[in-house]
């Protein structure tokens, strides 16, 4: 998912990062996973803010530019 750069800082991502994972948790899972660009350091700041953390998977896909890393972190949402 993305947020237009107009939108950043003002809790437009959080929510909807918030809502997708009280989602994924209703329906019973108890983490998330997501791949984002190795190089953007606006979302590696971004999803570490909301307490993701590597988890040392990499994968690369061509057309995106890059190296992508995965994220996780344990649900409930609540505790970002």
């Amino acid at each position: 998912m993305f947020v237009h750069p107009d939108h950043w800082r003002q809790g437009v991502g959080r929510g909807l990062v918030e809502v997708a994972c009280a989602d994924l948790e209703q329906m019973g899972y108890s983490a998330v996973t997501l791949w984002s660009l190795r190089d953007n350091e606006v979302a590696t700041a971004f999803y570490e803010r909301l307490g993701f953390a590597r988890d040392g998977a990499t994968q690369t896909r061509p057309g995106l530019g890059g190296r992508e890393v995965r994220y996780a972190r344990s649900l409930p949402y609540y505790t970002f």
